[in-house]
């Protein structure tokens, strides 16, 4: 997996994704029936996820350091250590999915675009039932127009009216993110508009990654 996609998995986590939530220590009704989660990976309904090799790597470092944690805690020193086997945990269903139900014709399109690639990227964390789902809205706007901007604008729209509150209210998060994100040509045009709740970590890590991105 390539920087690009690490990036992504970064700016997934430090803007939409929470930390360390137990079910058995801080437990919410706002999480409904989560298990134990961090970054969005659910060690009760992750399956085949946590499976994985960076899976069993992810959730062995929590079950040695995790004791002490409050919920929604990063992680501490393992934070890096952390988002990196997140990434990799997710990295293998987006390649497979994307080449799976994605056109030829709509992958080349999707990689001209961050934005892009994020709704998709994301879109692995929301379940393969939604992958699919964006990806057959995302095709038929592909045979629409090849427009990138009004590519992007679906994408959003695609959540927005989704019919899933959560998944709305991602949306509602990833249009944000995508409002500090433009690109032009192949080159990235830096619009620092607002920052996520405020000047947060979260509007940080976004601009770092516009800061460091090649």
């Amino acid at each position: 997996m390539n920087k690009r996609y690490y990036n992504l998995a970064d700016l997934i986590i430090s803007n939409i994704e929470g930390g360390y939530y137990s079910p058995s220590r801080h437990y919410s009704d706002a999480m409904g029936i989560s298990g134990e989660t961090m970054f969005g990976i659910d060690r009760k309904h992750g399956g085949a996820y946590n499976s994985s090799e960076a899976g069993e790597k992810f959730w062995a470092i929590i079950d040695q350091n995790s004791a002490s944690w409050a919920y929604n805690y990063k992680g501490g020193t393992h934070e890096t250590e952390l988002k990196r086997l997140a990434a990799e945990i997710i990295y293998p269903f987006f390649d497979k999915y994307f080449k799976e139900y994605l056109t030829p014709k709509a992958q080349k399109i999707a990689k001209k675009s961050d934005r892009i690639l994020l709704h998709f990227f994301y879109s692995c964390w929301n379940g393969v039932g939604w992958f699919k789902k964006f990806a057959e809205d995302f095709n038929n706007q592909v045979n629409k127009t090849h427009n990138i901007s009004e590519l992007e604008k679906s994408c959003i729209l695609a959540r927005k009216n989704s019919g899933n509150s959560l998944i709305a209210k991602g949306g509602e998060k990833m249009e944000r993110m995508f409002t500090m994100l433009s690109l032009k040509r192949g080159a990235k045009v830096f619009v620092i508009i607002a920052l996520l709740g405020g000047a947060g970590f979260g509007g940080y890590k976004l601009y770092n990654y516009i800061k460091t991105s090649k």
